[in-house]
């Protein structure tokens, strides 16, 4: 079965703010910055994992993002992302510090 819709990755980007080696132990924190009627904006941090790490460090490594926009796969053309995959998404966003969801 193919999908009617298909999402892809329309804007990426990334900076490193701290080397981190291996073998530290890492936590990758994901969220919902903005949830549109055809796209849907990530975000990411890399941290040591406090848990696991012999070294109290709580700053963040790395911040990255994302914008994924669902297309109609026949049109290729943007689409409304559909509504299962909207309600998992819902349940991921969480607003930049001091601004609105």
């Amino acid at each position: 079965m193919t999908d009617a819709t298909q999402g892809v990755v329309a804007e990426s980007s990334c900076a490193f703010y701290a080397e981190v080696a291996f073998p530290a132990p890492l936590v990758v924190g994901v969220r919902v910055v903005r949830l549109g009627r055809s796209s849907v904006t990530y975000e990411l941090g890399l941290f040591v994992d406090p848990e696991r790490s012999a070294v109290a460090d709580p700053s963040i490594k790395a911040l990255g993002g994302w914008v994924h926009v669902e297309i109609d796969a026949a049109t290729r053309r943007p689409t409304p992302i559909p509504d299962h995959l909207r309600a998992l998404m819902e349940t991921a966003v969480v607003s930049h510090e001091g601004s609105p969801a």
